[in-house]
C-alpha cells in the first residue's frame, strides 16, 4: 500500500521510489535497487537481507556494477512495505544512481596496493554533497568514482568525476592526494567514454573543494540541457588545472596548523606510502 499524504516519512518515500524502483516490463511488478553507503554491509545484516529478499523477491537478490543490491520480483503493491523493511535495517536511502551514489574500491582499508583511502573520501565527498542541498537534475544525473591507485578497480576513469590515488611531496614528507579525471561516462544511450585526466594533483583533504569547483564551474558555464560529459568536451580541462595547482601549492609545512594535510581521511596518524600485493588483479 501506498503512505498517505499525511504521513511524516511520505516525502522520503517518494524520492525513494522515484530513484531506486524501475518498472518490470512484467505488469504488477518492480524492480528495487538498495542504495549501500560505500558497498559496506555489517555482518548481522545480511540475514536480515536475505529476510526481506524471502519476503519480497522470490528469494534472490543481484549486486550491481553501483555497489548496491537489487531485489527483482516485488510486487507493486509491497513497494511501501519493502520500503519500511529496509528502513528497519538501515537500507532506505534513496539517490541511487545519482551523484551521491559513489563507487569506490575499499583503497588502504585493506588492499595493499592502495595509495590512498578512497573509503574515507567516499565519506568526504558525501558529506560534501549532502551539504550542498537540492541539486538540479544535470547535477544529480552526474556520477563519482574513485580508485585508492591507478588500476581503476573503483572505475574513476569511467566516472563522470573520477578520482585516483597518488601522493604529492610537501614541504613536511609525503601528502596523500588524488589525481581527477572529468566527464567519463558509461551509459546505453551515451555510450562508453573514458573521462579526461586533469594534470595536477590535489591534496586528499582539499578534495572535496575540488569537487564543488568542478560542480559550480558545470553550473555556471554549461549551455541549457548540457550534460557534464559534453560540457568537458566543449570546456576543456585547462581551467581546472589551474585551480588545482593552485591548491597543490597550499600544501604548508608539517606542523600544528598543516597537520591534516599530511593524514588521509579517516587516518589518525601522519601519511607515509606503504605498498605490496593487493587485492586486484595487477
Amino acid at each position: 500500500h501506498e503512505p498517505d499524504d499525511g504521513q511524516a516519512d511520505h516525502a522520503a518515500y517518494s524520492e525513494w521510489k522515484r530513484t531506486s524502483v524501475v518498472e518490470q516490463r512484467q505488469d504488477g511488478f518492480s524492480i528495487v535497487y538498495v542504495r549501500v553507503e560505500r558497498g559496506d554491509v555489517y555482518a548481522n545484516q545480511w540475514s536480515q537481507l536475505a529476510s526481506i529478499a524471502r519476503t519480497f523477491a522470490g528469494a534472490r537478490a543481484r549486486i550491481d556494477q553501483q555497489q548496491n543490491l537489487v531485489y527483482r520480483w516485488v510486487r507493486t503493491e509491497s513497494l511501501f512495505d519493502i520500503y519500511k523493511a529496509l528502513g528497519a535495517i538501515g537500507f532506505s536511502v534513496a539517490g541511487r544512481e545519482t551523484i551521491r551514489d559513489i563507487v569506490t574500491c575499499p583503497g588502504t582499508d585493506s588492499c595493499k596496493l592502495g595509495i590512498t583511502s578512497s573509503m574515507g573520501l567516499n565519506k568526504a565527498l558525501g558529506e560534501a554533497i549532502d551539504k550542498m542541498g537540492a541539486l538540479d537534475p544535470l547535477v544529480e544525473n552526474m556520477h563519482i568514482k574513485a580508485s585508492g591507485c591507478p588500476n581503476s578497480c573503483g572505475q574513476h576513469h569511467l566516472a563522470s568525476i573520477g578520482f585516483h590515488g597518488a601522493v604529492v611531496k610537501g614541504p613536511g614528507g609525503q601528502v596523500p592526494a588524488y589525481e581527477l579525471f572529468l566527464g567519463g561516462r558509461s551509459t546505453e544511450a551515451g555510450g562508453t567514454k573514458i573521462g579526461t585526466r586533469v594534470k595536477g594533483r590535489v591534496p586528499a583533504k582539499r578534495a572535496p573543494e575540488a569537487l564543488k569547483m568542478v560542480i559550480d564551474t558545470f553550473v555556471a558555464n554549461r549551455k541549457e540541457g548540457e550534460e557534464f560529459a559534453e560540457f568537458i568536451e566543449r570546456f576543456g580541462v585547462e581551467h581546472f588545472e589551474k585551480e588545482f595547482t593552485k591548491l597543490k601549492q597550499e600544501v604548508g609545512p608539517l606542523d600544528r596548523d598543516h597537520i591534516q594535510t599530511y593524514m588521509d581521511w579517516g587516518k589518525t596518524v601522519v601519511y607515509k606510502l606503504e605498498r605490496g600485493e593487493g587485492e586486484c588483479a595487477v
